[in-house]
């Protein structure tokens, strides 16, 4: 397991904890195992804070040190109220799956694991184009269903939903498209593990090919 502790030190005492002067890094490295243990899942500060033992403002302040070192993502959930999308639950993932992997000292990778593995990766992708193009990442979820990606682009939404699996028809994109008539949403995508085809409004895209 000593790779293993290289790589969680290096990623983060190293970076963080010496560069924001972090007085309780074991608080850090307890978020971190949270995010990687709970990818992709909403959560609220509360729920954190009560996990690893401090209060929410710290949980803040170590969650925008995670995403300033592009280690972790925070993403709201998406409203075209901007009020409303601050009172909702947010979303996390963490961007480097090798630190996350560690983490959780998996000793090989699973087929559910390896799903996460790629929404993360998908995620990171989304945000670099985001940040690139100055438009906004959010992910979506209201009564049971969830579209895992929303990017705004400003003149229209596009949502994106990642099924690395065999079977990729069932999808939330038509909800989220009902749920929100009025926006324009010109297209929606499906990252599969390989079925590549364009359903009406939506396209299926492998995502080897996506990369």
């Amino acid at each position: 397991m000593q790779w293993q502790n290289n790589i969680i030190g290096q990623g983060l005492y190293r970076d963080i904890v010496s560069i924001y002067n972090i007085k309780s890094p074991d608080r850090l490295e307890k978020l971190l195992l949270f995010i990687a243990d709970n990818n992709g899942r909403d959560f609220n500060m509360k729920t954190i804070a009560d996990t690893i033992g401090c209060d929410n403002e710290t949980v803040s302040a170590y969650l925008s040190y995670l995403c300033k070192a592009y280690m972790a993502i925070v993403l709201s959930n998406f409203s075209p109220n901007a009020g409303k999308a601050l009172r909702k639950k947010k979303t996390l993932y963490v961007l480097d799956n090798g630190i996350a992997n560690a983490m959780l000292r998996l000793p090989e990778v699973s087929d559910a694991r390896a799903g996460h593995i790629v929404e993360g990766i998908c995620a990171g992708n989304a945000l670099a184009a985001c940040e690139n193009n100055l438009w906004a990442l959010h992910y979506w979820r209201h009564k049971g269903v969830e579209v895992d990606l929303v990017i705004d682009r400003k003149t229209d939404i596009l949502p994106i939903e990642v099924k690395y699996r065999a079977n990729a028809t069932q999808t939330s994109l038509a909800a989220f498209r009902q749920a929100f008539p009025a926006l324009n949403i010109p297209v929606s995508i499906v990252i599969t593990k390989d079925y590549l085809a364009r359903e009406q409004d939506t396209l299926c895209i492998p995502f080897w090919l996506a990369r």
